[in-house]
């Protein structure tokens, strides 16, 4: 599976209807609640045909696209 950067930001448009900078703060800077946050992690889910461990989930670990990428990276090889 590939993963981009981009296709992030595509699914992170699709949860909050706004576009957004890999370097943007999405926990901390106050842009995702908890509940987005959970419909987030649903929708990189389907869209990446992944499952993301509970124990992973944490404002750390989504607070930008760069460490949602990792997260997917790391559940995409968990995966296969």
């Amino acid at each position: 599976m590939k993963t981009n950067k981009e296709e992030i930001r595509k699914v992170l448009q699709i949860v909050k209807g706004k576009d957004f900078s890999e370097d943007h703060d999405l926990i901390s800077g106050g842009c995702l609640d908890s509940f987005e946050l959970l419909m987030l992690i649903q929708k990189l889910e389907d869209y990446f045909q992944i499952c993301i461990p509970l124990e992973w989930i944490s404002p750390e670990e989504f607070n930008s696209i760069d460490s949602i990428y990792e997260v997917i990276q790391k559940a995409a090889g968990q995966n296969a």
